[in-house]
């Protein structure tokens, strides 16, 4: 199984041969076999077969989007097993902030979102909390540092009873600080409005539905792993019989 997001989803296609993979999940990338290959694979002269794709993908992402809806005609008029895993943007409400941030709790969400919306209205919209803006620009360092997220890895270490003070990380230690130099709540925080706005983002959206279509084809055991799976994942059976998901794996 090969996994990759983004510019990694496009490197998927390229070394899927050398790593002998059975199925592909590439997320938030359009990426996709060569035109010699899938006429290979639809004549039947391929061997083995290609590998089935899982695409991950944000709706907002127009024309990633559109690639992907591209594909999945190529991918069908070829006869290789796929599925589409849409994501959507979601407003970030208050409860879905303490559901996915416990350590912040729904209290300081909701302060949080209404310092953002008195701050910067343009940011999120008050009524729907959709997001309209991602953090990446920079414009909501304000509300965050006034929320002090710097000091989120101190309050998770006392809520877990642990010393407030971080001694020199030892080796196989995770580093109280995430790699762009902020707390890991900082980092949880920035994700979360990331996923929320919806543009070309990771995400672990679907990720039970993506790890069973992959488990499946690769011939690794699941709890989904049954004669049933290809109805389990509404793919239909013009492009996709029981045959030929035991020939592609």
């Amino acid at each position: 199984m090969v996994m990759g997001a983004s510019s990694g989803g496009g490197f998927c296609f390229f070394v899927y041969k050398a790593l002998r993979a059975k199925a592909i999940a590439s997320y938030i990338s359009p990426g996709i076999y060569s035109d010699e290959e899938l006429s290979q694979h639809s004549n039947k002269t391929l061997s083995p077969p290609l590998p089935p794709i899982a695409y991950i993908y944000m709706t907002k992402d127009g024309l990633v989007t559109q690639h992907i809806e591209h594909n999945k005609k190529m991918l069908e008029q070829s006869g290789v097993i796929h599925q589409l895993f849409p994501v959507d943007a979601h407003p970030l409400t208050p409860q879905l902030c303490a559901e996915r941030l416990p350590e912040v709790g729904l209290e300081h969400c909701a302060l949080f979102l209404a310092t953002v919306t008195r701050r910067s209205p343009h940011l999120i919209q008050p009524e729907t909390y959709e997001i309209q803006k991602s953090y990446l620009g920079g414009e909501w360092r304000d509300a965050m540092n006034e929320m002090h997220f710097h000091e989120g890895i101190l309050k998770a270490r006392l809520s877990l009873g642990l010393s407030p003070m971080i001694e020199g990380s030892k080796r196989g230690e995770l580093s109280p600080i995430s790699p762009s130099g902020h707390s890991w709540l900082w980092a949880a925080v920035e994700e979360e409005i990331a996923a929320a706005h919806g543009v070309h983002e990771m995400t672990s959206d679907h990720i039970d539905q993506v790890l069973d279509f992959l488990m499946l084809h690769a011939k690794v055991d699941s709890p989904n792993n049954n004669n049933n799976a290809n109805s389990l994942y509404g793919i239909s059976s013009s492009t996709t019989t029981d045959s030929d998901a035991t020939k592609s794996a």
